[in-house]
C-alpha cells in the first residue's frame, strides 16, 4: 500500500545470511529465463492512451499479492501460503495479479547473494504460469530499501549516479528484467511502488522522521533530512530508471507504479522546502501528472483509497465517493497515455458480515463507468495489510469480476462500432 504513512510492516527470517558483498560476485551470470516448453502468448501492447492486446481492447480486474515473491524466496511454510494464494487467484475466477518484484527489507536482501534466490523466483513464475495468472512485477516496493543496504539516503540515490544504492537498485533492476524478459507471464514492468508519495515533504519533516526504520532488519533507527526528496528530483530518476528496462526488454510495457498525487502535490513541488498545502485544481493536478510519467513510461498508474481523504476534491466532499476517477481518466487521456488503478480498495474485512463497503462500490462503478483498461483491487483492510483468504470475500470477488466483465463487453461493443460491424 502507499508508501508514506501506509506501508506495511513486515518482520521474518530469511534463515541463515549470507554475506551481502558476494551478491556482486555470484549474481553476474544470472541468465536470461524462460520456459523452453512454454509458447509465448500475445503481448499488451499501447497505441495511444488505448491498451491492446492481440489487436483487441485489453480490460481486465486482477489483485495485488505483494508479498508472493517474497513468500517463494523464504521456502517453507511461507512458499506454501504463497502457493495456496495462487492457487485462490486462478479459483476465483482473476487472471492478473500484481507483486513485488524483490524482498522488502534489507536483512531479506541477504537472499540475493545466491542463485538459489532466482531460481526460487523461477519457481514462482511457473507456478503463475501453470495457473494461467498474468504477473506485474513492482521492481522495488520499499522505496529505501537499497539505500538501507548501502547506508546512504534517499536524496543520494536520486540524484547520484555514482552512489552504491543506484548502483544496487540499476544491477538489481537489470538482473530481474533481463532473466524474465522473456517469461510469458510477465504483463508489464512497474517501475517502483508510490515513489512519488514521499516527494516534497521536507518542509513537514525538516530534520528527520521515522518511516520503515526497523534496525533488526537492517534499517536505520531513524531517517534524516536527505532522506526527503523533490518531484523534480525523483522525474529524471524514474526517466533513466525506464530507459534501463527499455534497452534490456523492448517488448513489455512498463508503468510509474505510482500513487493518486497529493491533494496539494503540485503546490508542494512549486513550493520547494517552504511547503504549499493548498489544494491543486484539476488543471495543475493534470500537469503533475503528466510531469511525474515521463517517455519511456507508458503507462499512468494511480491507486486510490480513502483513508486519508485523498479523494476529497476537485468539489467532492463525499468520503465515500470515487467520482474523482473520472476526472483522472480525462487527465490521462488528454495526456495521451493509458491509466490503470494500481491500487484500490484496502476495506476487503471491514465489515464483518462480509459486506463491500460504500467506497470500494463508488471505486468499482467509477472505474467501470470511466473505462479504466485495468484495476488492481488490495484485498486486505488497514491494520491487516497481508491478510489474502480470497475464499473469505465472495461478495468483493464477484463485484470485481462482474466489473470485468462490463469493461469487455463495453470495449467489445465500442470496437464493433468503429468496424461498423452489425
Amino acid at each position: 500500500m502507499c508508501v508514506e504513512g501506509r506501508s506495511e510492516r513486515m518482520s521474518g527470517s530469511m534463515g541463515p545470511a549470507v554475506s551481502f558483498c558476494a551478491a556482486l560476485i555470484l549474481t553476474l551470470g544470472c541468465a536470461v529465463y524462460a520456459d523452453p516448453a512454454a509458447s509465448e502468448p500475445g503481448l499488451l501492447t499501447r497505441t495511444g492512451n488505448e491498451l491492446m492486446i492481440d489487436g483487441k481492447p485489453f480490460r481486465a480486474v486482477g489483485v495485488n499479492k505483494f508479498d508472493l515473491l517474497r513468500q517463494f524466496v523464504m521456502g517453507g511454510e511461507e512458499r506454501e501460503k504463497a502457493e495456496r494464494a495462487i492457487e485462490q487467484i486462478a479459483a476465483a475466477g482473476f487472471r492478473v495479479v500484481r507483486i513485488a518484484g524483490c524482498m522488502f527489507y534489507p536483512k531479506e536482501m541477504n537472499a540475493w547473494a545466491g542463485e538459489d534466490y532466482w531460481k526460487r523466483i523461477d519457481d514462482m513464475f511457473a507456478a503463475l504460469r501453470k495457473a494461467g495468472l498474468k504477473a506485474i512485477p513492482c521492481l522495488v516496493w520499499n522505496t529505501y530499501l537499497f539505500p538501507d543496504i548501502a547506508h546512504e539516503t534517499l536524496r543520494e540515490m536520486l540524484t547520484n549516479r555514482d552512489s552504491k544504492s543506484r548502483q544496487y537498485v540499476d544491477f538489481y533492476i537489470s538482473q530481474f528484467v533481463e532473466r524474465y524478459k522473456n517469461e510469458p507471464s510477465v504483463l508489464f514492468w512497474e517501475l517502483w511502488s508510490e515513489l512519488n508519495l514521499g516527494a516534497d515533504l521536507e518542509s513537514a519533516r525538516p530534520y528527520g522522521f521515522y518511516h520503515l526504520n526497523v534496525p533488526a532488519e537492517g534499517a536505520p533507527p531513524v531517517r534524516v533530512r536527505t532522506d526527503n526528496y523533490s518531484t523534480d528530483q525523483m522525474i529524471p530518476f524514474l526517466r533513466e530508471l525506464a530507459q534501463l528496462v527499455r534497452s534490456i526488454d523492448s517488448k513489455h510495457l512498463i508503468s510509474s507504479g505510482h500513487s493518486i498525487p497529493r491533494p496539494s502535490a503540485q503546490h508542494l513541488r512549486l513550493a520547494g522546502t517552504k511547503g504549499d498545502w493548498t489544494m491543486d485544481s484539476p488543471a495543475e493536478a493534470e500537469i503533475y501528472l503528466r510531469d511525474i510519467h515521463p517517455d519511456p513510461i507508458d503507462i499512468i498508474s494511480i491507486h486510490i483509497y480513502n483513508f486519508y481523504d485523498d479523494n476529497i476534491r476537485f468539489g467532492n466532499t463525499d468520503k465515500d465517493s470515487a467520482v474523482i476517477l473520472r476526472q483522472f481518466k480525462q487527465m490521462a487521456d488528454r495526456i495521451g497515455k493509458p491509466i490503470i488503478i494500481g491500487e484500490a480498495g484496502g476495506q476487503a474485512f471491514d465489515d464483518p458480515n462480509g459486506g463491500v463497503p460504500k467506497f470500494s462500490r463508488s471505486v468499482i462503478e467509477e472505474a467501470v463507468a470511466a473505462d479504466y483498461p485495468l484495476i488492481i483491487w488490495w484485498m486486505a483492510s488497514v491494520g491487516d495489510e497481508l491478510r489474502f483468504e480470497l475464499n473469505k470475500t465472495p461478495q468483493l470477488n464477484r463485484l470485481l469480476l462482474d466489473a470485468e466483465r462490463r469493461l469487455k463487453a463495453r470495449a467489445a461493443t465500442r470496437r464493433e462500432k468503429t468496424e461498423g460491424k452489425p
